[in-house]
């Protein structure tokens, strides 16, 4: 890929994560561990996102990794809604 394209993905993938981390935060429920690991892989991807050194390989497992937890939680929790629990 072309660097010029490839800084413009980050740079765009950084401000979405920043603005979509604190939302996510907020949905967290802090005492199941599943949501503490997808905190923590958030807060990883974040950081590792506002660094200049950032591979791209590092970030796509680390969208894999946010979106595995992810579904694990939504599917759960949607289980649990459709028990009426």
């Amino acid at each position: 890929m072309d660097a010029l394209l490839i800084s413009v993905i980050s740079a765009c993938t950084a401000l979405v994560a920043s603005i979509a981390g604190p939302l996510v935060t907020l949905t967290i429920n802090p005492l199941e561990p599943d949501h503490q690991r997808l905190y923590e892989a958030i807060d990883a991807a974040l950081k590792r996102l506002k660094s200049n050194d950032a591979a791209d390989a590092e970030t796509e497992a680390d969208i894999e990794t946010i979106t595995a937890l992810a579904q694990a939680i939504l599917k759960r929790e949607w289980q649990r809604v459709k028990a009426g629990t």
